[in-house]
């Protein structure tokens, strides 16, 4: 994500907040999980693959030679998923993907303290670039407000993008339609105060 692009979801979020009492975090994170699984198939791939050209090749291996071989094969193939995201993926479910970010929201709507708020009206919208996801976390205070269906059919939004690009602009797109909705259904009080920073914020 660019500077350009926090810089206006930091705004949207001002929009948001200046209308309502809701108190919204946009937060991002490179990726949910290691998914070391991924780098141990890739080695023992490379290793498989290796050993099964070296045992058809017509050039006769020395034994300790051909162990090494192996070991050295797999050695490159743990590195490679290790560096090349798009590897990592193709040998990970979407499933998994997608529980993992999940359990990211979960965990980071409690770092980062979105439900502590005097009425309970946070919400954390949460990216995660690996898993291309972005996941809606509203507070008790909102789910009360605001009916389950207008939350599924904005995180539809969110689940309907395919790349990391149309992800962006449809976390932009489901900021921009939460200024009027909470506006609309939570109301800013007069003396409300800024809980939470609007600031995006950047999760290992």
């Amino acid at each position: 994500m660019t500077p350009e692009r926090h810089s206006l979801w930091q705004a949207r979020v001002g929009q948001i907040e200046s209308g309502s009492c809701a108190e919204v975090v946009v937060a991002e994170q490179a990726q949910a999980d290691a998914y070391a699984e991924a780098n141990w198939k890739c080695a023992v791939l490379a290793s498989f693959l290796t050993l099964l050209v070296m045992v058809h090749s017509s050039i006769v291996f020395h034994p300790e030679g051909l162990v090494l071989n192996v070991v050295f094969a797999a050695a490159l193939g743990y590195l490679a998923s290790w560096r090349a995201p798009w590897l990592r993926r193709w040998l990970t479910s979407a499933r998994r993907r997608r529980e993992q970010a999940e359990r990211s929201a979960d965990l980071a709507f409690t770092r980062l303290q979105v439900s502590h708020t005097r009425e309970r009206m946070g919400l954390l919208l949460l990216v995660c670039r690996f898993e291309s996801a972005a996941l809606l976390r509203p507070d008790l205070g909102l789910t009360g407000r605001v009916p389950g269906a207008r939350w599924n059919q904005l995180q539809g939004q969110l689940d309907a993008a395919g790349t990391l690009d149309q992800l962006e602009k449809a976390v932009t797109r489901v900021l921009e339609e939460l200024a009027p909705l909470l506006h609309e259904q939570a109301p800013r009080a007069e003396g409300d105060v800024n809980e939470l920073s609007d600031q995006v914020r950047i999760l290992c």
